[in-house]
């Protein structure tokens, strides 16, 4: 009798003992996935945010170059005008 008492739950630890494994896995690797899946997801969200400062880079450096062409070109037109202005012009006949 004594013997027989320990067998059902023998019987249960061991069925159990692999569920629980499976178990124990199951979460381990659904927790691996999740923090893969995060890191993929930071990387990403890195790599999107240096292509926007990039982007932004190249825009900024887009309107400077406009910017200083746009006042060279002012530039040079000032100067035709002083050249043209300057100088007195005789009475034309």
């Amino acid at each position: 009798m004594l013997l027989l008492l320990p067998l059902p739950l023998l019987v249960v630890v061991v069925l159990l003992l692999p569920l629980m494994m499976m178990m124990m896995m199951m979460m381990m690797m659904m927790m691996m996935m999740m923090m893969m899946m995060m890191m993929m997801m930071m990387m990403m969200m890195m790599m999107m945010m240096m292509m926007m400062m990039m982007m932004m880079m190249m825009m900024m450096m887009m309107m400077m170059m406009m910017m200083m062409m746009m006042m060279m070109m002012m530039m040079m037109m000032m100067m035709m005008v002083v050249v043209v202005v300057h100088p007195p012009h005789p009475p034309l006949p």
